[in-house]
């Protein structure tokens, strides 16, 4: 879907980590930005190592473009026992 975010997940190479890979069709893309838990949104690259804790973990991510116009949100989440 133009200007959404596709979050892929991988295991990662630790313990309680995931491998994160974002993708985007977004024209004038600037950057994608993330937003764990109910933490604050912030510039992230398109792939990087998800640290995970104990209960539920949410990931959310959108694009924005050059016009600072924001993309879809997507999110997942992920239960750690």
């Amino acid at each position: 879907t133009l200007n959404q975010t596709v979050i892929y997940i991988q295991q990662g190479n630790e313990p309680d980590t995931l491998g994160v890979i974002l993708d985007t069709v977004t024209p004038n893309f600037e950057t994608y930005l993330v937003q764990f838990d109910d933490g604050n949104w912030m510039e992230q690259s398109e792939t990087f190592v998800w640290n995970l804790h104990k209960g539920q973990n949410t990931l959310r991510a959108k694009t924005r473009n050059a016009f600072g116009c924001l993309g879809i949100e997507s999110d997942v989440c992920v239960e750690v026992q």
